[in-house]
């Protein structure tokens, strides 16, 4: 997704205490059950090595140009110059390559390339994500994080002019299948089915979030370079002490660091450079949320190399505090004054681009007791929670 791979399991139940300042409640529709309508299509693998499809139940196949057979199993090679085309059903989870999914699995070989798609209704999907995006005790943020799913997963529906909507990576949201599945997750989902964000009566088509914000989010064209969207504006991540709501998150305040040959060589990796001869480094720009937007790399002879927005994330790479190399978790950073031992210090807050929802930050405002259509409101200003058929044109329509 445009948001980082997190799993926020948050022990203890805390009871919910009085926040200062809360918003007035939000009159909401009813949860309405879509089943399996509509149904998302999820790239899950892609590749050109065999892959194995099975279930306990037996597998239903069906082949292009074939008639339909039933299998124990089916193992896929893919060969140069072959075209085909496979769909598999079964009356239980399909498992592929260990991996077990709901619905249906369609496989495309094109190319010496096998791409393998999971068919599956939109709730269905939302109970592979939700556990795999934030799952926490503090149950409202996990409505707030199910709410979310469903959005974007609506979002990035495509026409029947395409294979898949969305892959089950980071790019976009992270699908783990059946053994993702988890109760709590499960429970949100149900209580929040066929609820979604909306602006101005439509489905919010943008909506983004991240792990932590380090105590404010970030405007989108700050980070991505889009045009501003209205709901998408750098937000206060505090709670009724006036501290960062997200403070329980392990990279509320980080500090990396690396030699200059060493950080010089790592950037020159990233950008497919030769090394660079980084003497220092300068921030040039920083937006009000403590963010930076353009760093300068001073180099050796007097030359200097720089870089912008979120691309900051995706090139620098210095170690932590356990010697692991790792890209920079934010860009919400200092760079510390010169250090006797030569090395180029960061220190910052922050896990991910830090726009839209700030997941640490909503568990932090749950357990002072904000509902979820507040945290949702809360970071994305001027939104509501709408039933689907109210704000998604599609469901006007169902095949």
């Amino acid at each position: 997704m445009l948001s980082l791979l997190l799993l926020l399991l948050v022990l203890g139940l805390t009871g919910p205490g009085q926040a200062e300042n809360p918003p007035e409640p939000i009159p909401l529709p009813t949860p309405v059950d879509v089943g399996t309508w509509p149904e998302v299509r999820v790239l899950v693998h892609r590749g050109n090595t065999p892959v194995t499809i099975r279930c306990s139940e037996g597998v239903q196949v069906r082949e292009s140009g074939q008639e339909p057979r039933a299998l124990e199993e089916i193992v896929l090679v893919p060969e140069a110059g072959q075209v085909a085309h496979w769909t598999f059903s079964a009356s239980a989870p399909l498992e592929l390559e260990g991996r077990t999914y709901r619905g249906t699995l369609e496989a495309c070989l094109e190319g010496g390339t096998l791409q393998v798609i999971n068919r599956v209704g939109l709730e269905d999907y939302l109970r592979g994500v939700v556990p795999r995006e934030l799952l926490s005790s503090q149950f409202e943020a996990v409505k707030a994080q199910a709410v979310l799913a469903r959005t974007y997963a609506l979002a990035h529906l495509k026409g029947p002019e395409a294979r898949w909507d969305v892959r089950d990576d980071v790019g976009h949201q992270v699908y783990g299948g059946v053994l993702a599945e988890h109760l709590v997750s499960d429970r949100a989902v149900r209580e929040t089915a066929g609820l979604v964000l909306a602006w101005e009566g439509s489905l919010a088509s943008r909506v983004v979030f991240h792990s932590t914000c380090g105590g404010c989010t970030e405007g989108n064209e700050n980070v991505f370079g889009t045009p501003p969207v209205s709901y998408l504006r750098p937000i206060p991540c505090l709670d009724q002490a006036g501290q960062p709501a997200c403070a329980a998150s392990s990279y509320s305040a980080w500090t990396l660091e690396a030699s200059a040959r060493e950080l010089g060589q790592e950037v020159g990796r990233s950008l497919g450079k030769p090394p660079l001869a980084i003497r220092a480094l300068e921030i040039r720009q920083t937006f009000s949320s403590g963010r930076v937007g353009r760093l300068a790399l001073l180099l050796e002879g007097g030359e200097e190399l720089e870089l912008q927005g979120d691309d900051l994330r995706r090139v620098l790479r210095l170690r932590d505090s356990s010697g692991q190399v790792r890209n920079l978790p934010s860009t919400r950073f200092l760079v510390e004054p010169d250090q006797e031992d030569g090395k180029i210090r960061l220190s910052g807050s922050g896990w991910g681009h830090g726009v839209g929802m700030c997941q640490w930050g909503a568990i932090g405002l749950a357990r002072e007791g904000w509902r979820f259509e507040e945290i949702l409101e809360r970071y994305y200003p001027g939104t509501r929670v709408l039933g689907i058929a109210q704000a998604w044109p599609g469901a006007l329509s169902p095949p």
